[in-house]
């Protein structure tokens, strides 16, 4: 049975310093995410992924996050709810004090379907670039999902 999903966002990563629930729902919800631990992410999601999972996972639900993309048209322009995720994802990451960290980006993922991935390493100054690549305005070659390894 093939199952798909589409237009979500994950972050996953190693820690040493273990970050409370509430400080994770508080940084994303301002945003307008709802944060999905991995216990309850519906298990395609997980499968689909496994190969990129660090020990936590968790779905940054936002049906209209990716739709961010399609509207951003200049690289150096981009919309204020994607400054505003990276600027999150940075402090998050230094405040639970992260050894690896991933963000995966699904624009539409099928179990045994043809789906393309894109799995990058970044230095975090360079996650405005990577992130570029996700947008309809980007002239190189789409994936229909990337998976970005940020360099501490």
């Amino acid at each position: 049975m093939n199952e798909n999903f589409d237009c979500t966002q994950f972050v996953t990563f190693t820690y040493s310093e273990s970050p409370t629930a509430q400080d994770i729902i508080a940084s994303f919800e301002k945003q307008g995410f709802t944060l999905i631990e991995k216990n309850f992410i519906r298990k395609a999601k997980i499968i689909f992924f496994s190969d990129y999972i660090e020990n936590k996972f968790y779905e940054l639900k936002n049906d209209n996050f990716m739709g961010e993309f399609e509207d951003w048209v200049e690289k150096d322009n981009p919309p204020n709810t994607i400054i505003e995720f990276i600027q999150t994802l940075k402090e998050w990451m230094y405040k639970i004090n992260v050894s690896h960290f991933k963000v995966f980006l699904t624009s539409y993922a099928e179990l045994n379907g043809n789906t393309s991935c894109r799995a990058i390493k970044t230095p975090y100054d360079s996650l405005l670039n990577e992130l570029f690549k996700m947008s309809n305005y980007y002239y190189g070659k789409h994936y229909d999902n990337m998976i970005i390894d940020i360099l501490l």
